[in-house]
This record gives C-alpha cells, sequence and structure tokens, in this order.
C-alpha cells in the first residue's frame, strides 16, 4: 500500500473532520451568545483535541478496512463511501454522550433563589412542593397544613396588622400549600418529617407562633387533633419521627433535589430574608445524609406514628388541657 493509496482516503477524510469541528463551533458559539464570557478552558481543549483524535482514528482504520476490501477484479465489495457515513455517525453518537455528560454537569451546578415577603415566599414554595413525590423536613413547629384558616387568618393579622398588602398573600400561600400536600398525600405523596420533643413541647407551653404571643389553646387543640387525624390516616406515607437530638438548622428537602432553608423573621417582617431556595442534587445529598443519621438513629420502639400520636396525648395536649382549668 503506496502513499498515494492512502491519499485517496484524504477527501473524505478531510471533509469528516470539518463537519465534526463544524458541529462543535455551532455547539459552542451558541452557548457563547447566553455568557458575559466565555473561557477557553481545559475542558474544552481536552474535548476538540479527543474529537479530532477519534475523527482521525477511526477514519484511518475504517479507510483501510475499505481499501482491503476489494475482490480481484478492483471492484469494491462494499462501497467505501459509506464506510464515511458510519464514521460521522459514530462520531456523532460519541459526541452526543459527551454533550449529555456536559448538559448533566450544567443542571447540577446551584441554583439560589432568595424570598424576602411573603408573596416571594408563597410563589417559591408553591412551585417547589408541586407535584413533588418525597419531602424530608426537619421542621421546628407543627407543620402548616394543619393550622386551621381561621389561625392562619389570626396570625397573619398580628403578625402585619389589620389591613397590610402581606396578609393576602400569606394567607393564600398556607392555604394553597395546605391543600396542595392533602392532596399530594392522596396521591401518594410520601412525607418524612423529624421533630425535636423538647423544641414541640417549648412551641405549645409558650403558645406563640412567630413573634405571636399569647394565643388561645382552642387554635392549637384543633392543631394537635387535626395533624393525630393526618397521622392516623396515611401511615404509610406521611411518617413522623421524634427525636432528643438538637435541630439546628429547619430545613425541607424537596425530591431529593430541592432543598429550602425557612424561618419567620417575626412580626412585621416586612421585606425581610425569610427563606433559601437551592437547586443542587449534590448539595442535597449531601444533607440528606444529616437527615437520615438522625432518621436511623431512633428507637425501633419509637418509629411509627401510634408512637407520635402518643405523645401528642400524654405529653402536648395536656399542657393545654390544663392552662383551660
Amino acid at each position: 500500500m503506496t502513499c498515494s493509496d492512502y491519499l485517496e482516503f484524504f477527501p473524505e477524510f478531510i471533509l469528516t473532520i470539518i463537519l465534526d469541528i463544524a458541529i462543535q463551533l455551532i455547539y459552542y458559539f451558541a452557548k457563547l451568545r447566553k455568557q458575559d464570557t466565555f473561557k477557553i478552558n481545559t475542558d474544552f481543549i481536552v474535548f476538540i483535541i479527543l474529537c479530532i483524535v477519534l475523527n482521525g482514528l477511526l477514519s484511518y482504520i475504517f479507510g483501510v478496512i475499505a481499501y482491503f476490501d476489494i475482490d480481484i477484479n478492483d471492484t469494491p465489495v462494499f462501497p467505501y463511501e459509506i464506510i464515511w457515513i458510519i464514521i460521522f455517525l459514530v462520531l456523532c453518537l460519541c459526541e452526543g454522550v459527551v454533550f449529555i455528560r456536559m448538559w448533566m454537569q450544567k443542571k447540577r451546578k446551584t441554583l439560589v433563589e432568595i424570598s424576602m415577603t411573603p408573596k416571594d415566599y408563597k410563589e417559591l414554595i408553591l412551585d417547589a412542593e408541586k407535584d413533588a413525590k418525597t419531602i424530608w423536613l426537619m421542621p421546628k413547629r407543627i407543620h402548616v397544613m394543619f393550622k386551621s384558616e381561621e389561625f392562619i387568618n389570626y396570625l397573619a393579622e398580628k403578625r402585619f396588622g389589620v389591613g397590610s398588602e402581606y396578609i393576602k398573600a400569606y394567607v393564600e400561600e398556607h392555604i394553597e400549600r395546605k391543600a396542595a400536600l392533602y392532596k399530594g398525600l392522596f396521591n401518594g405523596l410520601v412525607i418524612h418529617e423529624l421533630h425535636n420533643k423538647k423544641d414541640l413541647i417549648s412551641y405549645i407551653r409558650k403558645k406563640s407562633h412567630h413573634g405571636v404571643r399569647n394565643i388561645e389553646d382552642k387554635y392549637f387543640i384543633n392543631m394537635l387533633e387535626e395533624w393525630k387525624r393526618i397521622l392516623e390516616k396515611y401511615p404509610n406515607n406521611y411518617c413522623v419521627r421524634l427525636t432528643n437530638e438538637n435541630i439546628p438548622l429547619k430545613y425541607e428537602l424537596i425530591d431529593n433535589k430541592k432543598m429550602v432553608i425557612h424561618e419567620s423573621v417575626g412580626t412585621n417582617s416586612k421585606d425581610r430574608l425569610n427563606a433559601i431556595f437551592i437547586e443542587n442534587p449534590n448539595v442535597v445529598q449531601k444533607v440528606s445524609s444529616d437527615f437520615l443519621q438522625v432518621w436511623e438513629r431512633i428507637p425501633s420502639s419509637e418509629r411509627s406514628n401510634k408512637a407520635v400520636i402518643a405523645f401528642i396525648d400524654n405529653y402536648l395536649l395536656p399542657l393545654l388541657n390544663e392552662s383551660e382549668k
């Protein structure tokens, strides 16, 4: 096989490389249009070199195969032009895999959103929990879905003042979120919830919520009874455990990809930071390991909703019943 024989493959070889590099340039220039800066980093250089090397290597291999795939009459048994099409398709497949990996890496980048008002929080939390399949909670208080509509309105007026522009968004967020979570539980949403026992006792004993003090017992009694009802109704997909371990940070993990850190700043919290929404599977995975550590350390005898109901009956409701007497 002489040098002139090799040169027979050059037109197709060059054409394949041009097409291959054109794909890379179109992709990266399209990416450049969406960015303020474009960095030609090590990954970019390695990617381009890899494409060229793969192109050249496969072109050479298939070209040689095509050269020898002839009969004694020098008539090609298998037209080697088709080999170049195969080369191009194989390369496109390889690059497609690389593009998908790069896209997945981009998806793993952290997206952070900040909530500064009740309206912000309403939009962000409803969107985050919408169509959720799993929710893991580490709250410091009893979940909002167990508050009555009367209690929600009462808290809104006490927090923001009668006639405040923030009341509507606060009330709508609570009611819509409550309805969505109940609907989710009915449709199979799985919620795992961890509470610190001392935090719950302190919450009921102080009779305060987000800085609103001296709340009437009836609101807490109704909330606890509703909590018990849901614990009994959904023992398989609303699972609550109680711990003696400290819970320093209140957070929520949604579908193992979103994390919400939310804490009210108290009464008259106008245009104040009240929640941070983080979307990043790597971050959530690390935080979920913290959740699972505490979850799995709960004694087996206390790993049931019945144990939580007993705690409500024996420790929380008596605090309110005593005050009524």
